[in-house]
């Protein structure tokens, strides 16, 4: 079982913004395995979590039962990213 959480937007999240972040992630959320860096994928990136790509004003991300204690950490730093971007952010709670 995993977890999941949405990120709303009080306008469009744009993909070059997330690209940005993902670029800064702190090396705890880079990946849950040594050695390894944050990919982009058709659907989004994959890192220590999955990070979906934007639609519209909502993002969401998510993982596998082993990557749930990045999530609080994970979300909080695409919040604040998106939050210094000059996006205002509303975040469901994490579920799973």
């Amino acid at each position: 079982m995993g977890w999941s959480c949405t990120l709303t937007a009080d306008h469009d999240i744009e993909e070059k913004d997330i690209d940005q972040l993902v670029e800064k992630l702190p090396s705890e959320l880079q990946s849950c395995f040594p050695g390894m860096r944050p990919s982009k994928q058709g659907w989004g990136w994959s890192c220590a979590t999955d990070i979906r790509k934007p639609e519209g004003r909502k993002i969401a991300i998510s993982g596998a039962y082993f990557s749930v204690a990045h999530a609080k950490p994970m979300v909080g730093f695409i919040r604040r990213g998106l939050t210094k971007l000059g996006y205002k952010m509303r975040t469901s709670r994490i579920h799973g």
